[in-house]
């Protein structure tokens, strides 16, 4: 008889962004490509929320409410941390018609709770936050908020500590891929020794990155020299993604190279980039790996991180990578096209000695990283290694 597994994530919402959805979206495109009758594979039935994504979207716009607009988004944020702690999800289907089901993050197993409670299955847990995520959750709210309403905000890391205490296996894409949890929640470390035998790892893996449009097009677009050294960024604007020190890596490094320049993708909240000629903020882009393939080097500054798929994305495309060595990223260090750095300092001397290669030890790089994707990130990999983790599992 088949074994029947769950992905508790709809199918609907899978596309090529960060996080669950892109993670799922790789796993199904590998699901696809490979042949396994052994194991049946089922998401979520669809549900559609776009109809209040835009109403509050248009909302927020609306001339008059933007002056309120940190007061809306602190009672929205309010809200839905208190609907977390407060109310439970039913979902319509039956949990017990399958031997495994697999949540993609903390708050998915937490409001699932109650369902849980009459199924006998096995559990798995995978959190794709670059922290706990009670607290990336908390932290993406206003300070006068978190004080107001600190105590309603101190009991939402009950939702982690529940998931990790209720899932019967935890995977992680390697070992080194939890530090943010070890360095951020005191609890974590005392789950991990309790729950050791139920940790497994399996390497992310994504689809290619696409290239819409050329080099050249890209450094005309921006008023990029043809020949200028080009640093790229593409990500969120904010502490944890490292982005105050990328903008002291770029005050050092643009005084120093009158031809480096600094293509930087991502809406500008909650910090603002730099003001200088050669520091470029493109923001929010439909075609970011564009930006990527035409620069020289991307930049991947994290203070934590978990395993980033843009890191993956980037493998892809070839451009070499100078990446924190922190978390998941630890996973790379002996690889040629990427170099990890510890410091700031660290991080100006890599930089120095990349930006005077030539050509060709550039090229090694290009050509190191996209063999290394090959061999082990694409989707059909992907998902083969995670076919045969679940059969062991069930």
């Amino acid at each position: 008889m088949k074994k029947r597994i769950l992905i508790f994530h709809d199918k609907e919402s899978l596309k090529p962004i960060g996080g669950p959805c892109g993670y799922l979206n790789s796993l199904n495109e590998g699901l696809n490509q490979i042949k396994q009758d052994e194991i049946v594979v089922d998401f979520l039935p669809y549900v559609n929320n776009h109809h209040f994504r835009n109403n509050r979207k248009r909302a927020i716009n609306n001339i008059f409410f933007n002056c309120l607009k940190p007061i809306y988004r602190a009672l929205k944020h309010y809200k839905f941390i208190w609907n977390i702690l407060n109310t439970q999800s039913s979902i319509s289907i039956d949990l017990c018609q399958y031997d495994l089901i697999h949540f993609h993050s903390t708050l998915d197993l937490y409001k699932t709770r109650s369902q849980l409670k009459k199924y006998s299955g096995q559990v798995i847990l995978t959190s794709h936050s670059p922290e706990p995520l009670s607290m990336e959750i908390i932290e993406n709210g206003y300070k006068f908020e978190k004080s107001i309403f600190y105590f309603t905000y101190k009991k939402l890391i009950e939702m982690d500590r529940f998931a990790f205490n209720r899932a019967d296996y935890i995977i992680f894409p390697c070992s080194t891929a939890d530090e943010p949890y070890l360095n951020k929640w005191s609890e974590y470390k005392d789950i991990k020794c309790k729950k050791i035998n139920g940790f497994r790892y399996l390497l992310t893996g994504t689809i290619s990155a696409k290239v819409i449009s050329k080099r050249n097009t890209i450094r005309n677009k921006y008023s990029i020299p043809l020949n200028a050294f080009v640093i790229c960024y593409v990500g969120r604007h904010n502490k944890i993604k490292g982005f105050e020190r990328l903008k002291e890596i770029g005050k050092i490094i643009l005084d120093k190279y009158p031809n480096v320049y600094f293509l930087i993708g991502g809406t500008e909240f909650p910090y603002k980039g730099l003001k200088h000629d050669r520091w470029i903020e493109v923001g929010w882009t439909n075609e970011p790996h564009s930006l990527t393939n035409a620069s020289d080097i991307f930049l991947l500054p994290n203070l934590e991180t978990y395993f980033d798929l843009i890191l993956l994305e980037v493998l892809s495309i070839g451009t070499p990578i100078i990446a924190s060595n922190t978390g998941g990223n630890k996973y790379f260090k002996n690889e040629n096209g990427i170099r990890l750095f510890e410091s700031i300092e660290d991080c100006l001397y890599i930089l120095d000695e990349i930006i005077n290669f030539s050509n060709a030890q550039r090229e090694e790089m290009r050509v190191s990283n996209i063999h290394l994707y090959q061999s082990n990130f694409i989707p059909e990999i992907f998902a083969k290694n995670y076919i045969n983790l679940i059969k062991t599992l069930i």
